[in-house]
């Protein structure tokens, strides 16, 4: 019962588990589409339901998730027994809030656009512009490599936006 653990490692090494972060990969494309889908079926029911509702909704389901997941990891379903003497790092605070920071800004700017679409495709196929932006960061950041055939991907996935998006 591991954690998740965030290494670095070269782009060329491969995963000792073989595709695992590919099914993941898929698991996290599933989940979050799914997500979407769910964010358009509720908004579309009822005026009363406000976009803060989902947002704040979605952030109290995910900490229960991580919360549950945290006691599976370590195997101790007792409240009482979290260590709550535990140092917290500022440098792990500063992490915390811009991530939520981030986080929040994510599913606030997703679910406007996931509500306002004509189509929930349309806004899933133009979030997919982040594929591109990851790319063209971690090749300036981590020193990833961008190769001719990443350039024609990013070419393929531009066009299929925009061809998607716009009648």
């Amino acid at each position: 019962k591991e954690g998740f653990q965030v290494h670095s490692e070269s782009s060329e090494s491969k995963d000792k588990k073989g595709v695992s972060w590919f099914v993941f990969a898929i698991i996290a494309a599933v989940a979050i589409t799914a997500k979407d889908l769910v964010t358009k079926i509720c908004l579309n029911k009822g005026a009363d339901l406000r976009i803060e509702n989902v947002i704040l909704n979605a952030l109290i389901g995910q900490t229960i998730v991580l919360m549950i997941y945290d006691r599976y990891r370590t195997g101790n379903f007792k409240l009482e027994d979290i260590n709550r003497d535990k140092k917290v790092d500022s440098k792990d605070v500063a992490i915390t809030v811009w991530t939520g920071l981030i986080l929040l800004a994510y599913i606030f700017a997703v679910t406007y656009s996931v509500k306002t679409a004509p189509n929930v495709g349309y806004a899933k196929s133009i979030e997919t512009l982040g594929v591109i932006i990851t790319a063209v960061v971690s090749h300036f950041i981590f020193k990833s490599k961008l190769t001719k055939r990443m350039l024609l991907g990013i070419g393929l996935i531009i066009g299929g936006i925009m061809y998607i998006s716009f009648e």
